[in-house]
């Protein structure tokens, strides 16, 4: 599932089928599903608010429910599959906020020493979320999904961290650099990182990345990646690499 900022659309990554979920949005810059409910949920900068809809009722408008409303600048969305909360960056109001699924309660749980934040992501088994900021003092932090320890996990050689994403099995982060053309990793405490792609042609501009499970060892650009795939958008180039 991806937006390019006018609708949502799906990929099956077996059949290469590519389809249409919700048409005619106005600036949906992110999304995040639940799989279980089979509910998706979307940030839209234009109306400043953040919907949902059941992935097979998206396309008709009278079935996306306005879950938060009166942000600024929500640029960042992941949701708690575990809790059924959804969190959220604003670069408007400089924050991050949590509100539970049906949007009825709502918190900021940080608004002290945030730019730029934008992507976010969140492993509720253990209790943590983590979230990128591209400000002049750019950085990947953590906390507890509750605001509480927060920690500073990368920041240094980082410049627009566009997108992060967890990979659970492996217990490491992932991001995509904008600036640098770098795609890179650390492990969940902000150690041993790595760079496993460095390059212009294929990270133009890349905003948001994922993994997906794979059966077989997949190789990536000469670097070998044991039971973990990727997958990133670039924004210049309107295409998905792999």
């Amino acid at each position: 599932m991806f937006t390019n900022r006018h609708e949502i659309r799906r990929i099956d990554l077996l059949k290469s089928e590519y389809t249409q979920v919700v048409p005619t949005l106005k600036n949906a810059v992110a999304l995040d599903v639940d799989v279980s409910t089979n509910k998706m949920f979307w940030c839209d900068l234009y109306h400043r608010k953040i919907y949902s809809a059941y992935i097979n009722k998206a396309s008709d408008s009278s079935q996306q429910v306005t879950l938060v409303d009166s942000l600024h600048s929500p640029e960042g969305l992941a949701v708690d599959w575990v809790h059924k909360n959804i969190y959220w960056t604003d670069s408007g109001n400089k924050s991050i906020s949590v509100a539970t699924g049906d949007g009825r309660k709502r918190k900021v749980l940080i608004a002290t020493e945030l730019s730029e934040p934008r992507a976010i992501a969140v492993d509720p088994h253990q209790g943590f979320m983590y979230w990128s900021d591209w400000g002049d003092q750019a950085k990947i932090e953590k906390a507890g999904m509750n605001g509480v320890d927060r920690q500073i996990l990368v920041s240094d050689h980082i410049e627009w961290p566009n997108g992060i994403t967890l990979d659970l099995s492996n217990r490491r982060l992932y991001w995509v650099d904008s600036k640098l053309h770098l795609l890179s990793s650390v492990d969940l405490n902000g150690d041993n990182r790595k760079v496993l792609l460095s390059s212009h042609h294929h990270l133009g501009h890349p905003f948001a990345l994922t993994v997906f499970e794979v059966q077989e060892q997949v190789n990536l650009i000469m670097h070998s990646i044991q039971t973990v795939g990727m997958l990133w958008f670039d924004f210049f180039s309107h295409m998905f690499f792999t």
